[in-house]
């Protein structure tokens, strides 16, 4: 079909972990998520244990963010501009 978008507009987002060795032997593992298409990469949180609840509410977290942004962005789009 010509004109029609045939997936709904979605953010992609991927996530990994990258690790940082420090002088004092101690590891710490790093987990950040970048947004593919506005090509975004958020730090979501450092940690020397990463569990899966952890990295979950870090995911969580970032999502809320997200929400809240988007509602800012629609609340100032629908603002009345005054000359």
């Amino acid at each position: 079909m010509v004109g029609v978008n045939p997936l709904p507009s979605r953010a992609v987002i991927a996530t990994n972990f990258f690790t940082v060795d420090t002088a004092l032997l101690r590891r710490y593992y790093v987990l950040f998520f970048i947004e593919i298409h506005p090509r975004r990469v958020h730090l979501a949180g450092i940690t020397t244990n990463p569990t899966g609840a952890w990295t979950t509410q870090q995911a969580r977290n970032l999502l809320q963010r997200l929400e809240q942004e988007i509602r800012f962005r629609r609340s100032r789009r629908s603002r009345p501009v005054h000359n």
